[in-house]
């Protein structure tokens, strides 16, 4: 987990990383807070108030229903592009919900990375060195950002 502070919040909202598909965003000042929170949604989907792209939960009903988070993050767009889920914070704890997306999202992307690694190495079977090198790195990548979330 990053905390970004000052000038690091403005350039991430203009332009989310993908490698950091989970956002918290907080603070004293409640119209700060939604400014930015509206802008990573403009900024990570194409249209806003398509619901097959954004799909909004209320924290107290996902604190009643906690699948109902995996449910949502790992639904494929109907008509294809980016999706994204925000989750409106109330008086109820939803983090086992967040917890759960986490580990489900964690061990689908490692599946993903595998998968890659195989297509890549049968690609360049005749270029062994670069399909030894994609490996090398992806599994670095992987052993890193295990490593972080310890």
């Amino acid at each position: 987990m990053v905390a970004l502070k000052g000038a690091e919040i403005d350039k991430f909202v203009a332009r989310p990383d993908p490698t950091r598909p989970v956002v918290l965003v907080f603070g004293p000042d409640a119209g700060l807070v939604r400014e930015r929170a509206e802008a990573l949604v403009r900024a990570s989907v194409d249209d806003p108030k398509d619901p097959f792209q954004l799909a909004r939960l209320d924290g107290d009903e996902l604190a009643g229903e906690p699948t109902r988070l995996v449910e949502e993050a790992n639904t494929i767009p109907l008509f294809g592009g980016r999706r994204a889920v925000w989750v409106r914070a109330g008086g109820r704890n939803f983090a086992p919900a967040v917890e759960a997306a986490l580990k489900i999202w964690t061990s689908t992307r490692l599946e993903r990375a595998m998968s890659q690694i195989a297509e890549a190495t049968l690609e360049t079977r005749r270029q062994s060195t670069m399909a030894e090198a994609i490996t090398q790195r992806t599994l670095l990548a992987l052993a890193v950002n295990s490593r972080r979330k310890e």
